[in-house]
């Protein structure tokens, strides 16, 4: 199974694009934070990053409506790799969460 749930929040406006063979997608950056006491008992805060995208146009008009960088967020998704060649020619590798299910706004 390749299930992610996510809740936290955008972490920049989501950024609209088209694929080479015209097909629309957008893809925006989502933080997570947790919490835990260092050694010394001091509370520490932790942020990861994670990308976030879809191609499947039902969810492309509540994105608009709701996606502002800020907004809370919980989504339902599959982990995903994209293997590309930088401007370089030095092979990347991303990963990215293709949404199946996205809640916006105050949770």
């Amino acid at each position: 199974m390749n299930t992610i749930f996510l809740v936290g929040n955008l972490g920049q406006e989501v950024y609209w694009k088209k694929t080479s063979d015209d097909r629309d997608f957008c893809l925006f950056s989502v933080a997570t934070s947790f919490k835990y006491k260092d050694k010394n008992d001091t509370l520490q805060e932790v942020t990861e990053w994670h990308n976030v995208q879809t191609y499947n146009p039902r969810f492309f008009e509540y994105i608009k409506k709701y996606g502002n960088k800020g907004n809370q967020c919980t989504i339902k998704g599959r982990l995903k790799y994209n293997t590309f060649e930088d401007k370089d020619g030095v092979k990347r590798t991303i990963s990215y969460i293709d949404i199946e299910e996205i809640t916006l706004g105050r949770l």
